[in-house]
């Protein structure tokens, strides 16, 4: 639009030098002579030579005046045209007015060079305006999202440490109305309800167990009465015998529910002792190996060096117990070795890198894979969530997740794609006959790559998340998906 305003202002010029050329050769110029309108005009346009290129000519006289600055060339005319752009060799891009003075065509053109000028120069301004408006803008953008989304990161700060032993705290609310403080008070409401909950539970654990004792203790003095008495047949004894072994399991329930509603109410009192634990060791080990031989899994104590701690035996050898020590028995752990990292690395890089050496399409289907050999180690590095890391826990949810997200994407992808007007078709030679069967446009064997995708997806977000921690929400792990 600049341009045309700055065009149509040399187009005004090139009238005002006409008119100024008219006005000075009079109303009779159809009978001055060649040599006085030379002179006239020349008089007059001399001053002018560095702005404007004159040529004045008629059909039967030819050409009455040409401006010294032409040296001889004359202005190109376009039949049909009387305001138009034109070139000369050595002048360069011109625009050119012709305008009528009977019985002669006077050419009046002026050079486009400062135009074509101003106009870089104004793209230059423009692109440099507009990179500091998109830096500014970002950096904006970016302090006004912190802003807005610091209530939101309070909220989620708070939720943190709101947990089973400090359901007292809530999320402090501001005395106005909004979706956020509407969403705290909500939380609020829910985090009220959880704690009656679990105070409700808590006082039924503690007094459902305080009742059992009490009948429990009763039915264990009748049964060994009777066996202390005798006149039981053989039978008798024995089943009074198995009541008393279930009501042995039935106290250890008991004792469990107790301990657990001490635990949860703060009112278990640690004894430690400064001892050695080689011997507490040695003596868990026994269980222990029992506990292995049900899984059948070999458990051995390996012990070195000597010291010692302040620890309670008892309750340590309860949460020993109690963690499940030996679920690794069930699912087998392994660790990747650091060659193996290594050369995923060197695989990805090589597998990103050929599609630009070799060009050709299969080689696309190596760069489709390549980040997912390329970015994993790189989280598992910066402890990341990342495929690697679950493989090495024994964790195959997350990837069987993303197998069923990238393929499900894909299915969708190729039925919308086969009712689009602009679609993708597929050409896969190299598969044979194969490519016959298809799904939609895309051979079925070829759904196969989106298998990987949804794994590649999910590992680069995990990158790109790097710099948005506090910001975007922490996704859960395969244990909350299962």
């Amino acid at each position: 639009m600049l341009e045309r305003y700055l065009v149509h202002g040399l187009d005004l010029l090139n009238a005002a030098e006409f008119e100024q050329i008219k006005a000075h050769l009079g109303p009779d110029h159809e009978t001055l002579s060649t040599a006085v309108i030379e002179t006239r005009i020349r008089e007059t346009t001399e001053y002018a030579s560095v702005l404007f290129y004159i040529d004045v000519h008629g059909k039967t006289v030819g050409t009455v005046f040409r401006s010294s600055n032409l040296h001889g060339e004359t202005i190109p005319d376009i039949p049909g045209q009387r305001i138009f752009n034109a070139g000369l060799p050595d002048k360069g891009l011109m625009r050119v007015g012709e305008f009528i003075l009977a019985p002669y065509d006077v050419m009046v053109a002026t050079p486009l060079a400062p135009v074509l000028s101003v106009m870089e120069g104004y793209v230059e301004v423009c692109a440099a305006l507009m990179a500091i408006m998109l830096v500014v803008s970002a950096a904006l953008g970016f302090g006004l999202s912190r802003l807005a989304l610091r209530p939101l990161r309070s909220i989620q700060s708070t939720a943190n440490r709101i947990r089973s032993d400090n359901l007292t705290e809530r999320i402090p609310v501001a005395n106005v109305s909004d979706e956020i403080s509407n969403l705290a008070r909500l939380l609020n409401q829910m985090f009220d309800r959880l704690e009656s909950a679990f105070n409700q539970i808590r006082r039924f654990s503690a007094d459902a167990s305080h009742e059992l004792k009490t009948p429990l203790s009763l039915m264990r003095l009748h049964a060994e009465k009777m066996l202390m008495e005798g006149g039981l047949s053989q039978g008798q004894q024995e089943a009074v015998a198995a009541q008393l072994e279930e009501l042995d399991r039935l106290n250890e329930i008991v004792e469990d529910l107790l301990f657990l509603s001490r635990a949860e109410a703060r009112a278990i009192t640690l004894h430690p002792q400064l001892q050695a634990p080689t011997l507490f060791l040695l003596s868990f080990e026994q269980d222990a190996r029992v506990l292995a031989e049900h899984e059948d899994v070999q458990c051995t104590l390996l012990h070195r060096g000597d010291g010692a701690v302040s620890f309670d035996p008892k309750w340590i050898r309860q949460v020993l117990l109690n963690l499940g020590a030996f679920n690794w028995a069930r699912s087998p752990t392994y660790r990747i070795p650091r060659w193996a990292k290594v050369i995923s690395l060197i695989v990805g890089i090589a597998m990103f890198v050929w599609p630009l050496v070799h060009r050709d399409p299969i080689t696309n289907l190596t760069l489709w894979c390549s980040l997912v050999f390329l970015l994993d180690p790189i989280n598992l590095k910066l402890r990341r969530p990342s495929m690697f890391g679950d493989w090495q826990r024994g964790w195959y949810g997350r990837t069987l997740a993303a197998f069923s997200g990238g393929l499900i994407c894909g299915l969708l992808w190729e039925f919308w794609n086969y009712w689009a007007l602009a679609k993708w078709t597929y050409h896969l030679p190299f598969l044979g006959s194969a490519e016959h069967y298809r799904y939609f446009e895309m051979p079925i064997i070829g759904l196969l790559g989106f298998l990987p995708f949804g794994i590649e997806c999910w590992i680069m977000w995990q990158m790109l998340r790097i710099p948005l921690d506090g910001l975007a929400e922490e996704l859960p792990n395969d244990r909350k998906l299962i």
